[in-house]
């Protein structure tokens, strides 16, 4: 019964790891998203076009960030494109895949189950 147990709460977690093992960055970029409202104040576009300007991230995060810091009520079509093939990457880890399907799909303000999503990725960082 104890082996039950065990290998329920394994499968339970295990769908969720990915997403929680985040970082800095990613938590920064996953805040900014989960509380826009048509497009980022003064400070979260600052913020994101210096995530953008860091060599230390993956083309992919400087991708987002950049798109990010960019959006006026939506993506520009041309950062669309690069967000789609983000999120239909198989190398990019699942966190980062998410952040670039939530952007993609982004009008105005994030669903609300993208929401739950994205602080998830925030709270894997307190």
């Amino acid at each position: 019964m104890k082996l039950i147990k065990t290998l329920f709460l394994i499968l339970l977690v295990a769908p969720v790891t990915p997403i929680l093992a985040g970082d800095a960055e990613q938590a920064q970029m996953a805040q900014i998203l989960m509380n826009l409202n048509h497009y980022p104040g003064g400070q979260e576009k600052a913020t994101l076009e210096a995530l953008a300007n860091d060599a230390s991230l993956s083309d992919s995060e400087r991708t987002i960030a950049s798109a990010l810091a960019g959006v006026e009520h939506y993506p520009a079509a041309s950062d669309k494109e690069k967000l789609m093939a983000i999120a239909r990457s198989n190398g990019e880890d699942q966190q980062v895949r998410e952040l670039a399907r939530i952007l993609h799909g982004l009008e105005h303000r994030v669903s609300a189950e993208d929401k739950t999503l994205l602080s998830t990725i925030v709270s894997a960082q307190d």
